[in-house]
């Protein structure tokens, strides 16, 4: 193969790689947007888990240490070497010898064992950050998500009702021309749709801020394409009622979790302290080397006793006692923080559902059915302008509205996932195995019995 043809060749295979990236960022970018697959990309990618998991591995290998035996000391003496004699003569003298020695200390009976114990619950209190940072980048990625989400269905929903608004404008000026209307309907129309257009630029920079922090959250660029939102929300359900909700808090919250384990550690640091007020103690055994005479060994047991413990050991054991108490204050604070959490998660969804019923049902009915005979009275030149911009503005609210209580629901969601120790973004049992599953919400507990349509 010639220079030229491998050049070419060259040229080809960059010209087959650039269109492949660019095909598969045009298939990124038109993909519809999963809030699954998201939250399942933030967990994967988020820097603030990986540091936790390297630092629950740092903890993992304290466990050995901790339990293992004080190191040996080995010693290396010369023993009984007269002053004014010649150091190299060592034979004159019984006594004079060369020493090695080994000595062992052992803590007091069952240390070892409550050390262990104190970095196995360090284990699993990092173990449970873990899990709990997980949950808050699942819920910031859910609520990144719905926010671009509401600010996309905005921005739609305002330029729909924008080309109602240019359509107004033109009768308007319709019947200004034919002497049938005044100028100043001409410009309170035009007045309400340059209105209504910058509010859109302001729901196009929403969106962009919002497309910006849904990137940063999935550790992107912060102007990396996203695919298409979808059309509508799926309402996420999951089958609970108060009671099993909170029962499944207290017990499966990872921040609980890692509460209880802390108490466990404090109470293990309390048993701990008291034995430190027994002796400790360690075995000596040495070797003396002599010249032409029998060699010497030595063995011995030294006795570490508490002897200042009123003003030491004593201390520490009430330190550990206060803390312990500290521990299980903190345990019943976070318990009340939860059943908070869960019941206004549940009261704001059945809140939420029935503001959204009423708007699907009724509200938005009646204003649909509003702007039409206010339109067709318009024409007929029976109903003001003002009526008929007071009713179109008054259906663009409520649509605003219904979506944003349709979000406010979701994001309340989100909340009662993450209050009883779920995955947010990921379903209903799902949750923690984390699959994809679409499941009924029922709202027990005399809350609401109505589910979105």
């Amino acid at each position: 193969m010639s220079k030229v043809d491998k050049n070419l060749t060259l040229i080809l295979l960059a010209l087959l790689i650039s269109v492949a990236a660019w095909a598969k960022a045009q298939d990124d970018q038109n993909a519809t947007l999963s809030l699954p697959q998201l939250v399942n990309e933030a967990l994967a990618r988020n820097p603030e888990i990986s540091v936790l998991i390297n630092r629950l591995e740092a903890f993992e290998h304290r466990v050995k240490p901790a339990e293992a035996l004080p190191d040996p000391a080995i010693g290396f003496s010369l023993l009984n070497y007269p002053v004014t004699t010649n150091p190299l003569d060592i034979g004159r003298f019984p006594m004079t010898q060369t020493q090695f020695s080994y000595t062992q200390s052992f803590p007091p009976f069952g240390t070892r064992r409550l050390r262990g114990q104190l970095a196995r619950l360090d284990v699993e209190i990092e173990a449970e950050s873990v899990a709990g940072k997980k949950i808050q980048v699942a819920a910031e990625t859910a609520a990144a998500y719905y926010e671009l989400y509401l600010a996309g269905r905005s921005l739609e929903i305002a330029g729909q009702n924008a080309e109602e608004l240019e359509k107004i404008v033109e009768i308007a000026a319709s019947k200004y021309a034919s002497g049938q209307g005044s100028l100043n309907n001409v410009l309170d129309a035009r007045l309400a749709l340059s209105r209504l257009r910058t509010s859109i630029e302001t729901l196009r920079q929403s969106r962009s801020i919002a497309r910006a922090r849904l990137n940063v959250v999935l550790d992107r660029d912060p102007k990396a394409p996203l695919g298409e939102l979808p059309a509508e929300v799926i309402p996420t359900f999951v089958s609970l009622d108060f009671d099993s909700a909170l029962d499944e808090a207290i017990s499966n919250h990872p921040s609980l979790r890692a509460l209880v384990a802390g108490l466990k550690k404090v109470s293990t640091g309390v048993e701990l302290a008291l034995k430190e007020l027994q002796p400790s103690y360690a075995f000596r055994f040495a070797y003396g080397l002599r010249d032409g005479i029998a060699d010497l060994w030595t063995a011995g047991v030294v006795i570490n006793f508490p002897m200042w413990r009123g003003g030491k050991q004593r201390e520490r054991v009430a330190e550990r006692e206060a803390e312990e108490r500290v521990a299980r204050a903190r345990l019943e604070a976070e318990k009340n923080k939860t059943v908070f959490a869960v019941r206004k998660a549940f009261d704001e969804i059945a809140g939420a559902d029935e503001r959204i019923g009423l708007h699907r049902e009724t509200n938005i009915p009646l204003a649909k059915m509003t702007v039409e005979t206010t339109e067709a009275a318009y024409k007929a030149n029976r109903a003001d302008l003002d009526d008929l911009l007071r009713a179109r503005i008054a259906l663009l609210d409520l649509e605003l509205e219904l979506e944003r209580e349709i979000v406010s629901r979701e994001l309340s969601v989100v909340d009662l996932y993450a209050a009883v120790g779920r995955m947010p973004g990921l379903g209903s049992e799902e949750g923690k195995a984390g699959q994809t599953n679409k499941e009924s919400f029922v709202i027990s507990n005399d809350l609401s019995q109505e589910n979105v349509k």
